[in-house]
């Protein structure tokens, strides 16, 4: 039942897995990055600029680029 929190986060884990999408959310934290996952989850969303304002806000909250193991190796 996706209607209940423990539900809803296991099938949207599985989603993201599936889809492979962790992969895309390891490429970086700009808007750009935002829209690639937005692209498969629903791409004709009229919500991109909400996704993103949301994205920025858990970024700064959660203090997103000063996780180290979210940095790339410069090469």
């Amino acid at each position: 039942n996706v209607n209940k929190l423990p539900e809803a986060l296991i099938s949207a884990m599985a989603y993201w897995s599936m889809k492979n999408l962790n992969s895309k959310a390891d490429d970086g934290y700009e808007d750009k990055n935002v829209d690639a996952i937005v692209d498969v989850i629903n791409k004709n969303t009229d919500s991109r600029a909400k996704r993103k304002t949301h994205f920025k806000t858990i970024k700064e909250k959660w203090k997103l680029t000063d996780c180290n193991s979210l940095k790339k190796e410069v090469v």
